[in-house]
Formats: C-alpha cells, structure tokens, sequence
C-alpha cells in the first residue's frame, strides 16, 4: 500500500470512522492512484463524513461521480474488507 493508506491504517481507522477530510483524502489519493483529473467529479457529492460514505451503493457512487464512481466504489470495497 501507499504511504497515504498505511498513514490512515496506522490510526487503526475504519472508512466507517473518516472524518469529512479523510474522506477528501481518499477521494483524492484514490484519483491520482488511477491518474483521474480530481476536475472530473464534484467533490461537493462527498461533503461526507465516513460513516456515510461507508452507507453509500454503487448507484449513490456512479451518481455523485459518474464513471468514476465504480472506481471509487470498488477502492472503498477494497478497504473495507481488507
């Protein structure tokens, strides 16, 4: 994993438990991990904190992001579960 995902498992955090900013964190390493423009979706339909992002479906994902929400989809998957 990246410095970045390990700084976040280093507090033993959950996605459940992300604050509003390390959810933008995510947003934003998850992007540049997959070399996506962060222009390209609304960072606005993530003013989530990561409980909520945790409750979000795929369809929630594709609809705040377009088709980069499966990306986003499957990276939280990823890191729930891991």
């Amino acid at each position: 994993t990246s410095g970045y995902m390990s700084r976040l498992w280093s507090q033993d955090l959950h996605p459940q438990n992300w604050t509003k900013y390390q959810v933008w964190e995510w947003l934003q390493q998850t992007l540049d991990m997959h070399q996506i423009d962060a222009t390209s979706i609304p960072f606005q339909n993530f003013d989530l904190d990561g409980r909520q992002l945790c409750n979000m479906s795929f369809q929630d994902f594709t609809r705040a992001a377009g088709s980069v929400g499966s990306i986003l989809f499957q990276s939280l998957t990823d890191l729930k579960w891991s």
